[in-house]
Protein backbone atom coordinates (compact mmCIF):
# COMPACT_ATOMS: atom_id res chain seq x y z
CA UNK A 1 0.00 0.00 0.00
CA UNK A 2 1.89 2.86 -0.84
CA UNK A 3 2.52 5.64 2.03
CA UNK A 4 0.54 8.53 1.14
CA UNK A 5 -2.76 6.19 1.49
CA UNK A 6 -2.00 5.12 5.41
CA UNK A 7 -0.75 8.33 5.54
CA UNK A 8 -4.09 9.53 4.88
CA UNK A 9 -5.84 6.98 6.66
CA UNK A 10 -3.95 7.41 10.20
CA UNK A 11 -4.91 11.74 9.39
CA UNK A 12 -8.70 11.38 8.47
CA UNK A 13 -10.78 11.75 11.53
CA UNK A 14 -13.95 10.11 12.17
CA UNK A 15 -17.27 11.80 11.81
CA UNK A 16 -19.21 13.50 14.64
CA UNK A 17 -22.96 12.09 14.72
CA UNK A 18 -25.06 13.76 17.02
CA UNK A 19 -28.06 12.34 18.62
CA UNK A 20 -30.79 14.47 19.45
CA UNK A 21 -33.29 12.21 21.11
CA UNK A 22 -30.21 11.24 23.68
CA UNK A 23 -28.13 14.80 23.58
CA UNK A 24 -25.13 12.84 23.17
CA UNK A 25 -22.27 13.18 20.59
CA UNK A 26 -20.51 10.08 19.35
CA UNK A 27 -17.72 9.07 16.97
CA UNK A 28 -19.36 7.91 13.85
CA UNK A 29 -18.47 7.22 10.49
CA UNK A 30 -22.34 8.46 9.66
CA UNK A 31 -21.69 12.55 9.84
CA UNK A 32 -25.17 14.82 10.83
CA UNK A 33 -24.75 17.69 9.16
CA UNK A 34 -27.97 18.59 9.93
CA UNK A 35 -26.58 19.98 13.34
CA UNK A 36 -23.53 21.98 11.98
CA UNK A 37 -23.29 25.50 12.10
CA UNK A 38 -21.80 26.04 8.77
CA UNK A 39 -23.87 27.44 6.22
CA UNK A 40 -26.51 29.28 9.11
CA UNK A 41 -26.80 32.88 8.28
CA UNK A 42 -26.07 33.75 12.18
CA UNK A 43 -22.94 31.34 12.22
CA UNK A 44 -21.62 32.88 8.65
CA UNK A 45 -22.39 36.74 9.80
CA UNK A 46 -20.35 36.10 12.88
CA UNK A 47 -23.38 36.86 15.20
CA UNK A 48 -22.84 36.51 18.90
CA UNK A 49 -25.06 33.68 20.65
CA UNK A 50 -26.96 34.27 23.79
CA UNK A 51 -27.04 31.71 26.31
CA UNK A 52 -27.39 30.99 30.26
CA UNK A 53 -27.97 34.94 30.85
CA UNK A 54 -24.54 35.63 28.82
CA UNK A 55 -23.49 36.95 25.16
CA UNK A 56 -20.64 34.41 23.92
CA UNK A 57 -18.75 35.61 20.41
CA UNK A 58 -16.21 33.26 18.26
CA UNK A 59 -13.31 33.23 19.82
CA UNK A 60 -10.40 32.04 17.09
CA UNK A 61 -10.41 29.30 14.50
CA UNK A 62 -12.90 26.10 14.55
CA UNK A 63 -10.78 22.88 15.45
CA UNK A 64 -11.10 19.21 15.65
CA UNK A 65 -12.28 17.97 19.21
CA UNK A 66 -13.21 14.08 20.33
CA UNK A 67 -16.87 13.38 20.57
CA UNK A 68 -15.97 12.80 24.29
CA UNK A 69 -14.25 15.74 24.86
CA UNK A 70 -17.96 17.52 24.39
CA UNK A 71 -21.08 17.61 25.79
CA UNK A 72 -24.47 18.77 25.02
CA UNK A 73 -25.79 21.97 26.69
CA UNK A 74 -28.10 23.87 24.66
CA UNK A 75 -29.75 24.78 21.16
CA UNK A 76 -29.01 27.49 18.73
CA UNK A 77 -31.62 27.64 16.26
CA UNK A 78 -31.17 23.81 15.27
CA UNK A 79 -27.50 23.52 15.93
CA UNK A 80 -26.74 21.80 19.47
CA UNK A 81 -24.45 24.42 22.02
CA UNK A 82 -21.75 22.40 23.89
CA UNK A 83 -19.61 22.53 26.68
CA UNK A 84 -16.17 20.79 27.99
CA UNK A 85 -17.08 17.39 29.14
CA UNK A 86 -17.05 17.54 32.68
CA UNK A 87 -17.17 21.81 33.31
CA UNK A 88 -20.19 21.35 35.66
CA UNK A 89 -19.17 25.45 36.36
CA UNK A 90 -22.48 27.88 36.70
CA UNK A 91 -21.24 29.74 34.49
CA UNK A 92 -19.28 28.84 31.16
CA UNK A 93 -16.69 30.88 29.58
CA UNK A 94 -16.47 28.89 26.29
CA UNK A 95 -19.21 27.16 24.95
CA UNK A 96 -18.88 25.22 21.23
CA UNK A 97 -21.01 24.59 17.99
CA UNK A 98 -20.50 22.02 15.41
CA UNK A 99 -18.92 23.43 12.05
CA UNK A 100 -18.65 20.21 10.22
CA UNK A 101 -19.37 17.04 11.61
CA UNK A 102 -17.34 15.09 8.53
CA UNK A 103 -13.98 16.32 10.61
CA UNK A 104 -15.60 16.47 13.90
CA UNK A 105 -14.62 20.18 13.83
CA UNK A 106 -16.28 22.88 16.45
CA UNK A 107 -16.12 26.65 16.60
CA UNK A 108 -15.28 27.91 20.20
CA UNK A 109 -17.32 30.96 21.34
CA UNK A 110 -15.97 32.72 24.89
CA UNK A 111 -18.07 35.19 26.96
CA UNK A 112 -18.05 38.47 26.81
Amino acid sequence: MPVSVLLAAALAAPACAFHDERGVLIASPNATPQFEAAGKPWFENGDRIAIEGGSFAKFGLPRQLAPAELEALADRNGVPVFVEAGDYSAEHDVIYVMVRSADCSFQPYARE
